[in-house]
């Protein structure tokens, strides 16, 4: 349970800039940016996802979170984030 962990010092969300429905999330992309906040070896960081495949989005909602626990990682988590967005819809 996430609710346990202590999470990293520093956060983003990704907000939904559309309304629609997440039609599919690429794992490896995700992935790529958990490790880029230095996810497994820094145990605060990771992404939390907000929403599944088949959920509907409103325009302004959270899509996703992204803890690091240091400004740096988390630059670099959201450099590659705005380079291959891991959330499609």
């Amino acid at each position: 349970d996430y609710r346990s962990i202590k999470l990293g010092k520093y956060t983003e969300h990704l907000i939904a800039k559309r309304s629609g429905k997440l039609k599919a999330i690429n794992n490896i992309i995700l992935a790529s940016v958990a490790r880029s906040a230095g996810a497994p070896l820094d145990k605060g960081a990771g992404v939390l996802l907000h929403k599944h495949v088949g959920d509907k989005i409103q325009k302004g909602e959270k899509l996703m979170s992204i803890y690091a626990e240091s400004k740096y990682k988390l630059s670099i988590a959201l450099k590659l984030l705005n380079e291959k967005l891991p959330l499609v819809y």
